[in-house]
Parts: C-alpha cells; structure tokens; sequence
C-alpha cells in the first residue's frame, strides 16, 4: 500500500512539473496566484456563512433567554451577535483595504 501511495506522489509531482514547463517564472508564479485568489475567495464565503450562522445562533438564544432567563445569560446572545458581524464584515473591510491601495491585488 505505501509503494502504491509513493508511486502516485511521483507521478502527481511529474505532471504538475510537466504542466508548469513550458511557462516561465512569471507564469508559473501566476498560476500559483490563481490557486491563493480560490482560497480567498473560499475564506471569503465562509466569513459570510460563519456569521451568518452566528447571528442566527444569536437569534436562537435570545429566544432561550426570553424563555428561561435563569438558564442563558443575556450577555451570550449579544456576544454572538457582535461575532457575528465582525465574521460578515471581514470581507468587506479586506476589500476595502485592497481598494485603496494596502495591497495590489493581480486580476486577469
């Protein structure tokens, strides 16, 4: 089983080199680019999802709270809350500073 498993890490190293030969430093550093532009955007969308859960979360003990306040704190549905929208406004602040010139971003 591991000669089967280093077999297949060779062969997947020969053709990402292969497919990377004909480029040059700039090429090759542009794909690259591409792959961490998908994980930005990948961290983007769970920025989003994330709080959104949390706000719901949010929503879910407050309801508890109204029903038993014994049981849930009232500072727990604010702390959701405010996590939340921090999770939902990262994106738009790390857009906002890339817009005005933090960082250059490469788009094609």
């Amino acid at each position: 089983m591991l000669k089967k498993s280093w077999i297949f890490i060779v062969l997947l190293l020969c053709w990402s080199a292969s497919a990377y030969a004909d480029q040059d430093v700039a090429g090759f550093s542009g794909q690259i680019y591409k792959g961490f532009m998908a994980l930005i955007q990948l961290s983007y969308i769970m920025c989003w999802v994330g709080g959104a859960g949390m706000i719901f979360g949010a929503l879910i003990q407050y309801k508890a709270h109204r029903d038993n306040p014994q049981q849930v704190r009232l500072s727990r549905p604010f702390v959701f809350l405010a996590f939340g929208i921090v999770f939902i406004c990262i994106p738009f602040l790390v857009k906002w500073v890339v817009s005005t010139g933090g960082v250059t971003p490469y788009y094609q």
